[in-house]
């Protein structure tokens, strides 16, 4: 009885040191993460804050940004981009992959300072305009948990989206080459980005916290069904080779098919 009393108090305490290191991941500031990776005709820039990724792709001399981190971080930001030689001024559009407080919260910051235009999925304007406050997030977990009642309670400023797309849109309408498309499921107006054989998925799937290069489900997901087809139907565009996710991440064609492999009961 006491090895079996010891054994339970064991877990719950390594249970707890695990889900404080991650707290201290998700909330502290800046991580020293950025870099670059050439895919094609392209360079991807990556900035990590509170475990929410930010990339600038440069393509024939001109800059996009996909997602912009947690509220209230634009100046921090802002620094960061201009360490690495990135001046915000430059940037030509904003494209959020949806419309939580990690992905857009310094949409207003970047747009009203910069005059950077912003591209968002049909479906996120109700979000925008509470503020980045979504009511129907589905905690899967004890971290799950913790961070809706914590960091995923953070608002940002309101902001008007110069686009919104209903299905897909052709990147070459604003100068950049490439697909943006819906995939509605972590949030009604979700997208994806493909530039060449890249692709940038938002909250479809993660890189875990301790492996950030092995793939993982979101921590808010309200049907992993649906998500894993999801995950299988953008797989099957066998010219991508690489997955950038908003947390985690870079993801391998490779890592994503054996994720697929190992959770294929899920149908």
């Amino acid at each position: 009885m006491a090895k079996k009393r010891f054994k339970i108090v064991s877990t719950a305490i390594i249970s707890r040191f695990m889900i404080g290191f991650v707290a201290i991941w998700f909330f502290v500031g800046f991580i020293p993460k950025e870099g670059h990776k050439t895919q094609n005709d392209h360079t991807i820039f990556q900035l990590t804050q509170s475990f929410a990724n930010i990339f600038i792709v440069e393509q024939d001399g001109k800059l996009l940004m996909i997602d912009s981190g947690n509220p209230q971080k634009g100046e921090v930001l802002e620094s960061k981009l201009m360490n690495i030689g990135i001046d915000p001024s430059k940037i030509d559009y904003l494209i959020l992959t949806h419309a939580h407080p990690d992905h857009a919260g310094n949409a207003y910051y970047f747009k009203e300072k910069f005059g950077i235009k912003i591209l968002v999925g049909s479906g996120e304007e109700e979000m925008i305009k509470a503020q980045g406050s979504d009511m129907n997030l589905c905690p899967r977990g004890p971290l799950g948990l913790l961070i809706q009642q914590t960091h995923a309670k953070k608002t940002y400023e309101k902001f008007i989206p110069d686009i919104c797309v209903k299905d897909s849109f052709d990147l070459s309408n604003i100068g950049f080459k490439g697909l943006v498309k819906l995939i509605p499921g972590h949030t009604p107006g979700s997208l994806f980005v493909e530039m060449d054989d890249a692709v940038f998925v938002g909250d479809l799937i993660r890189g875990q916290i301790l492996n950030p290069k092995k793939p993982a489900y979101h921590i808010f997901m309200c049907n992993l069904e649906e998500n894993l087809q999801q995950i299988k139907k953008l797989a099957n565009k066998t010219h991508i080779k690489m997955w950038y996710p908003g947390h985690g991440g870079p993801l391998s064609a490779q890592k994503i098919t054996e994720f697929i492999k190992t959770n294929k009961s899920n149908k």
